[in-house]
């Protein structure tokens, strides 16, 4: 079940011209209304209800970027090293006039307040549409403040509509505060009893925020706080509840953009537009992401009418890092249901009609091989891959969160997928977090951590322990925005990012004397049959990468929010 959005706009003029009669000018404008004379009817609700649903379009993109990029299992692709907004931010050489994190905010509190408007003016209401309208909006307004408190630590409280400049001053929270504001609202939204909810796993009518969906986004609160023993009682009602399951092994390529996953059995929150030829002219733009994240097709040269020719250019922006590639491989093989699910190895490419890659290389990157020719691809190699476009650093492409050919409309900035924000395994993995670290080494964490090594088909684990959650979700959860944040909380991002960006991998086809036929059965002979070559970053830029401890567990607050705001503080090091 589709639901198309509706955006509210209202418009509030005043015009004041003192030799003119004012009385005249009081005429009421067709199709607007005064603020206090809309807000009033089940309908008026559902309108703004409905404007909180579409500033969720396009989030995707710049969520994913602030969250992944300054991660350790993320590359950006695009256009090679050339340092443009992506590679600053992955490399942490940006400041607070950074437009993707600036972007990220603004989008986060236009959501807030979008939610405020739904809570302040129908908080009263007695229908059943007022009321679970302002249960969604505490949920998605508790689910903005996750990010905001991720990225930057302690962003103000805005817990109503801010009328004036006065109001619009606000400090920043502490953290303590923060959680139990999400978790207040939440709580707040659970009890309402007015949400929707599953009948069972696949039941495909709830397709509006859920009253298990704010039970996860607590239980992740919980966790995020440090309150385990609360986040294991909260997850473990969903868990219970037999309202999702983990999608079955086979289909787990189906999880993310396929029409085949929209509000599948392990969908807790996903979003949605009724996109089609007739009304996408109507919603806008589209929010880009194939562009933003397809595979950039103008860099590889495909048999005729092969599967690869249907592609549109994209930009491929993330890539797998080469030790995140590794640790999988030694992990679990390149044919686990998740490895083959997640990505595609040089051979899938080659199946789907892959010749080999066109020669695009910008000044900067002839620049770059110029002056190290050890660097330079023999010509023996039967691929010959250049650090410009490099997509495929690795010689693996990532299939996870990629439109297919078939998917979207008209152009690549459209197409009628989901995306999914909250899926039953981070459930499962949180909860599994939350019993090892109350101590826990067997029951059902161990169980709820062995079912998602299960239907990847990767090794299962015979003890609970923290080492085995981390190692788990950083596999599962890959480029789902949850590995840098895991990182600063658990306090391993200093020691695991630390020399993070001092090279780079250059993939050049098979070693030579090698092919295909080298490849073990399991794959995890991979990088012994790849020629992946290191390129020395820090010493071809003559600067320093990585996480400086201080200043890059969170975001830089906006320069203009700065501006805005004086009682906001800059999070330090920026």
């Amino acid at each position: 079940m589709k639901k198309a959005f509706i955006i509210l706009c209202a418009a509030v003029a005043a015009l004041t011209l003192a030799s003119c009669d004012q009385s005249r000018l009081d005429i009421p404008q067709k199709g607007v209304y005064a603020e206090e004379d809309f807000y009033q009817t089940d309908d008026d609700c559902t309108q703004a209800i409905a404007a909180v649903y579409a500033n969720l379009s396009g989030f995707l993109m710049y969520y994913t970027s602030v969250a992944c990029f300054p991660g350790d299992d993320v590359y950006v692709g695009n256009k090679g090293y050339e340092f443009n907004e992506q590679h600053t931010l992955e490399l942490g050489n940006f400041d607070d006039t950074h437009s993707y994190p600036k972007t990220h905010f603004q989008k986060l509190y236009k959501i807030v307040y979008r939610c405020n408007l739904v809570i302040d003016n129908f908080k009263d209401g007695t229908s059943q549409v007022m009321k679970q309208a302002v249960a969604e909006a505490k949920t998605i307004r508790s689910w903005a403040y996750i990010y905001l408190i991720e990225a930057w630590g302690n962003p103000p409280i805005v817990d109503h509509v801010l009328r004036t400049n006065d109001e619009f001053q606000q400090a920043n929270a502490t953290t303590e505060d923060l959680w139990e504001f999400v978790i207040t609202s939440l709580d707040e939204a659970i009890s309402s009893g007015a949400m929707q909810t599953k009948s069972n796993a696949y039941d495909k009518t709830a397709v509006r925020p859920t009253t298990e969906f704010a039970m996860a986004l607590k239980g992740k609160a919980q966790v995020k706080s440090g309150d385990y023993a609360g986040a294991k009682t909260t997850l473990k009602k969903i868990i219970d509840s037999g309202k999702y399951e983990l999608i079955p092994s086979e289909q787990l390529a189906d999880l993310f953009f396929t029409k085949e996953g929209n509000h599948n059995c392990e969908s807790i929150f996903e979003t949605n537009i009724n996109m089609t030829n007739d009304n996408r002219k109507k919603i806008g733009s589209g929010d880009q992401w194939y562009a933003y994240s397809g595979p950039r097709v103008k860099n590889m040269s495909a048999k005729s009418g092969s599967y690869l020719t249907k592609f549109t250019q994209g930009w491929q922006t993330f890539i797998p890092t080469y030790p995140f590639l590794k640790a999988m491989i030694e992990h679990e093989g390149t044919q686990s249901y998740r490895f083959k699910a997640w990505f595609w190895t040089y051979e899938d490419m080659q199946d789907m009609g892959l010749n080999g890659f066109n020669d695009l290389r910008t000044a900067q990157t002839q620049k770059l091989l110029d002056e190290n020719p050890a660097d330079q691809p023999s010509k023996n190699y039967s691929c010959d891959i250049k650090v410009d476009h490099s997509s495929e650093m690795c010689g693996i492409w990532r299939r996870k969160l990629t439109p297919l050919p078939d998917s979207y409309i008209g152009d690549y900035n459209y197409d009628p997928m989901d995306r999914r924000y909250f899926r039953y395994a981070e459930v499962l993995l949180l909860y599994a977090e939350a019993c090892a670290q109350l101590g826990e080494t067997s029951g059902d964490g161990l169980k709820a951590l062995n079912s998602i090594a299960e239907r990847a088909g990767a090794p299962t684990y015979s003890t609970l322990t923290l080492d085995n959650v981390k190692t788990e979700k950083l596999f599962e959860m890959w480029m789902e925005g949850t590995r840098f944040y895991d990182l600063v909380r658990w306090g391993d991002a200093p020691t695991v990012l630390a020399d993070h960006w001092n090279s780079i991998p250059i993939f050049y086809g098979y070693k030579e004397g090698k092919s295909r036929a080298d490849i073990a059965p399991d794959g995890r002979n991979l990088f012994d049959v790849y020629e992946i070559r290191m390129f020395d970053l820090e010493a071809f830029t003559g600067q320093s990468y990585g996480f400086q401890v201080g200043k890059s567990e969170y975001m830089p607050y906006p320069a203009k929010e700065l501006s805005n705001n004086r009682l906001l503080v800059q999070n330090p090091g920026w």
